[in-house]
């Protein structure tokens, strides 16, 4: 979804049309960005209900609040995913140049997860904590609850990242 806030339209040449249109470039990044936010929720909305008439079907007891919790911080991180993606395709002009960066940036991100987690008391474990998927980890979340520090550290990062592609894209050409 955040290839598709800009990179898909340059790459196909919609872009420039897009643009000849009187809007912000600004208004086009951030509508776009709002959409494909809303539409996580809508997905995480999905697999809420999806949980719900699984667990009712098979009648297994299971605590709800919990997994509530594990559902709804799938927002904040896949929003930030979302806003990474984005501010990669800002930066780098050809899509799949940018598809391998941000594929890379998960990989590595889980990698340091990984191993952080594994390397207890070291300063691998601290390295692990700049890992977007350290703040999305289920036991944690299972364990402790949502933890407010790590979903407003998300969205504020996710904000971040908004307006360092709002900044991005407004100075730049955009390929045709």
């Amino acid at each position: 979804m955040g290839m598709r806030i800009t990179a898909e339209d340059e790459d196909s040449g919609i872009m420039d049309v897009v643009l000849s249109l009187p809007v912000y470039r600004a208004q086009i990044v951030t509508a776009r960005f709002l959409a494909y936010a809303l539409s996580i929720v809508g997905v995480v909305a999905m697999i809420y209900v999806g949980m719900m008439v699984g667990i009712a079907i098979s009648g297994i007891a299971l605590d709800m609040s919990l997994l509530t919790a594990v559902i709804i911080m799938l927002i904040p991180v896949l929003i930030f995913v979302l806003a990474v993606t984005m501010f990669i395709a800002t930066l780098v002009r050809r899509k799949q140049v940018a598809l391998s960066i941000i594929t890379a940036f998960v990989v590595a991100s889980y990698m340091l997860q990984t191993v952080g987690a594994m390397a207890q008391d070291t300063p691998a474990e601290d390295i692990g904590m700049i890992s977007f998927f350290t703040y999305y980890n289920a036991g944690t979340i299972l364990r402790d609850g949502l933890v407010a520090l790590h979903i407003s550290g998300l969205i504020g990062l996710s904000l971040v990242l908004l307006v360092l592609s709002l900044y991005r894209f407004e100075r730049r050409d955009v390929g045709i």
